[in-house]
């Protein structure tokens, strides 16, 4: 079965700036996400989602407060036609050094193992360099969510510094090291979830 990776905030729900989508209330869908979902489904492919949540190791949500987000997500996810077969999450901060948190590609390569997955035949869809760092790393194609331009040009001149990306921006001391070595941009660009599926759907990445 085909694989669909997907970032969680940003790409599949509003991103709360400067801070974490703590409660299942405050977990409101991005415009056309849904309706991506289903008609992923609808193609045939499996959807898995990766996503950071630094939140639980800063002592700012529990397990229990992630669990009953994604039981949400889910849930609506599923009464709008799409199937989300399973979420892993990376509940550690930058600073722990762990193998699961993006730009490492720990979470892709789990569910690879655990789901019988061709990471080369998979796509990966996320809104930040990290996603992509993931997925290449992990050897899957990618997909960046909006205001990427500025990121292709920048790495097709070899360095990310000119983008005034921080390490707090990539969430990863090594990140801006490692993306500035990789040698191509990502496979596909889009301004939304629901862009991102129909170029999927057609067989465009």
């Amino acid at each position: 079965m085909k694989t669909i990776f997907l970032d969680r905030d940003g790409v599949l729900n509003h991103r709360i700036k400067g801070g974490y989508v703590r409660t299942a209330d405050k977990f409101v869908w991005e415009k056309g996400a849904r309706t991506a979902l289903r008609q992923l489904t609808q193609g045939g492919f499996q959807i898995i989602v990766v996503t950071n949540q630094a939140g639980i190791g800063k002592g700012l949500m529990t397990f229990d407060d992630l669990e009953r987000i994604h039981v949400k997500m889910k849930k609506e996810a599923q009464e709008a036609g799409g199937f989300i077969t399973d979420v892993y999450y990376c509940p550690h901060t930058a600073q722990e050094g762990c193998a699961c948190r993006k730009p490492r590609p720990g979470m892709l390569v789990q569910a690879a193992l655990d789901y019988g997955i061709d990471l080369t035949s998979a796509v990966f869809v996320g809104d930040s360099i990290t996603d992509v760092m993931a997925g290449k790393a992990a050897r899957t194609k990618t997909v960046l969510i909006a205001g990427c331009s500025q990121v292709c040009d920048t790495v097709r001149h070899g360095t990310v510094a000119a983008t005034g990306l921080s390490t707090a921006q990539t969430g990863d001391p090594g990140a801006n090291a490692a993306w500035s070595g990789m040698s191509s941009c990502p496979d596909g660009v889009a301004a939304s979830l629901f862009e991102a599926a129909q170029t999927i759907l057609k067989g465009e990445i």
